[in-house]
């Protein structure tokens, strides 16, 4: 005990000592030194676990085994090649990507709020709502997906579909002005468009058609045009014209059925056909459409 006192005095001016040095800047170089160490690796240590977090919390979404899966539990029943609802297929990427009869693209890579497939994964309207008739998919899920199309919508093996399409789809090939054919001897040929027809035909082994009269020349371009038949005054001027000028004559019979408005009705039920569009619902109470004939006359007109 006498030993312990006798060196209290010594320990308290020490402290005393470094307590000064610190204040002062006054302490050994040596210690300075291990401090600015110490202070070193803290701040060190400390940027790698920050770095290790954020890289954790950003980590890329991989498709095989956290997409792949949710689309396969809650998607393909109804959106595949042997069922294909709406149009809309999740079974590969380009069909996912081109959407369905809704007319939006399904998918925008690096576009979440702008592809059609998370609109119906969030929306409240439960008729669009998907998975259709049941509740909505997990928030982590759809968090992963939104997170999958931000980052590219990459799908392992299926990246390079779409411009494989580009080459083998002939409305994606480049224009392009062929050669024209030359003409064929002893057959008539009124444009270039002939001189392909007859290449074509010799090529297989076929002669064409001889002429056809006025009045079945004009029957075929009236009911191809309109859907209706020329009336019998409209034959009789046709032939009559046709005698002077043939040329001129069949011009402009065309003319004037491009501008008649039964050539809108004619055309446009192929374009009304695709949207589905109609004058009721259909259905067991098949109720009338009361604003659908605005669209319809802006078609045909």
């Amino acid at each position: 005990m006498n030993q312990v006192r006798r060196h209290q005095p010594d320990d308290l001016e020490n402290e005393r000592r470094f307590s000064r040095g610190f204040r002062h800047g006054t302490l050994g170089p040596q210690f300075a030194r291990g401090v600015k160490a110490g202070l070193a690796l803290l701040i060190v240590l400390a940027m790698v676990g920050s770095s290790a977090a954020e890289q954790s919390m950003e980590a890329t979404v991989d498709f095989e085994s956290q997409i792949k899966p949710i689309l396969e539990a809650s998607c393909v029943d109804c959106h595949s090649e042997d069922l294909q609802e709406s149009g809309f297929r999740t079974d590969n990427r380009w069909d996912l990507v081109e959407g369905g009869d809704s007319g939006e693209i399904g998918v925008v890579p690096g576009n979440p709020s702008r592809s059609y497939l998370m609109k119906v994964l969030t929306t409240d309207d439960e008729d669009l709502s998907m998975p259709y008739g049941d509740e909505q998919l997990p928030e982590a899920d759809i968090e992963l997906i939104r997170r999958w199309i931000s980052e590219g919508a990459v799908w392992p093996g299926q990246m390079s579909l779409r411009e494989k399409e580009k080459i083998t789809l002939w409305s994606m090939q480049p224009i392009h002005r062929p050669e024209i054919p030359s003409p064929i001897d002893g057959q008539l040929q009124r444009n270039e468009v002939d001189c392909f027809l007859q290449d074509n035909m010799q090529e297989k082994g076929l002669v064409p058609s001889p002429p056809a009269m006025p009045r079945t020349l004009l029957r075929r371009l009236s009911v191809t045009l309109t859907g209706l038949y020329p009336s019998p005054r409209e034959l009789a001027a046709f032939e009559e014209a046709y005698a002077a000028s043939p040329n001129v004559a069949y011009e402009d019979a065309v003319d004037t059925l491009l501008a008649s408005p039964h050539f809108g009705e004619r055309w446009a039920q192929h374009w009304l056909d695709v949207i589905r569009w109609g004058e009721t619902t259909g259905g067991e109470a098949n109720l009338y459409r009361k604003y659908a004939w605005p669209y319809r006359d802006y078609v045909i007109d």
